[in-house]
């Protein structure tokens, strides 16, 4: 059977239930959580303790709250709570039959619990600035944080595109020839990209000046080849000439001394250069 009485010079509101069916060894384990927090916090803890016994506590806490809203008027999240205790009741002795005769006792323990809640809107409205406090500078450490995380990607796309700029540069000023060369083969195989379309009867003239281009380009080196040409043809006409002097005195001895010896075109020619 729970009990509230209130004390209004104190701002305080008390709940208690006497006779629970648990020690209170097991009730002061579970109280021990709860003693000095706020109505909310404590509420909360209670919830999610695995113990029988923070059932039963959690029925009286609200009691409390209740008793604080319909006599004091005032909310239960502005109370915090001042005490909290259990006392043993009385025991029931229970036996159970045991070998040889004998009986094996049982005792069923019984608790009052107690929670006294106190008005503290200071310190509740303490708590809530600080826990406003702590997740403002929470928000602003995760806000820091990003930023700088921003800054440091902006640092390294800024080196990246740097650094290929830079590789850019060195490859452009380590092939200047080669630019050049390309620039001239554009301009020569494009013509008409600084100098404009060639007109309609204007395209026969280029033609007819690319193939007399040509033509004595071919002339120049046909030139070019003649003296060589003419060296060498004098050069074999030379040979051709002494080698028919030659087979000509030989003929010619033959026949004026016809028992002398016949000789070859190579004796003929020793002979006539000694």
């Amino acid at each position: 059977m729970a009990t509230a009485t209130t004390t209004p010079a104190a701002q305080q509101v008390r709940a208690q239930a006497r006779y629970l069916r648990t020690s209170a060894q097991k009730a002061r384990v579970v109280l021990e959580h709860i003693r000095g927090k706020s109505f909310s916090e404590a509420r909360a803890t209670l919830t999610f303790i695995p113990r029988a016994a923070a059932r039963d506590i959690l029925k009286i806490l609200e009691s409390a709250g209740a008793n604080a809203e319909h006599n004091l008027e005032l909310a239960p999240n502005e109370f915090v709570i001042d005490a909290c205790y259990a006392d043993e009741g009385p025991t029931l002795k229970r036996f159970k039959p045991r070998a040889r005769g004998r009986a094996g006792r049982i005792m069923k323990r019984t608790c009052h619990v107690t929670i006294v809640l106190r008005h503290a809107p200071d310190a509740t409205a303490t708590k809530r600035a600080a826990a406003t406090a702590e997740a403002q500078r929470s928000s602003a450490a995760e806000a820091t944080i990003q930023a700088e995380s921003s800054r440091r990607k902006q640092r390294k796309a800024d080196a990246e595109a740097a650094s290929a700029a830079a590789a850019a540069e060195a490859a452009a000023a380590a092939s200047p020839a080669a630019a050049v060369t390309d620039a001239t083969t554009a301009e020569i195989d494009t013509p008409d990209a600084v100098d404009g379309d060639v007109p309609a009867g204007d395209e026969a003239g280029v033609a007819d000046e690319g193939e007399t281009q040509a033509e004595a380009a071919a002339e120049a080196d046909a030139e070019a080849d003649t003296p060589h040409e003419a060296e060498a043809e004098a050069e074999g006409e030379g040979e051709d000439e002494d080698e028919t002097a030659v087979d000509t005195e030989a003929e010619t001895s033959a026949d004026a001394d016809p028992s002398a010896p016949a000789t070859t075109p190579d004796e003929g020619d020793q002979e006539a250069r000694g």
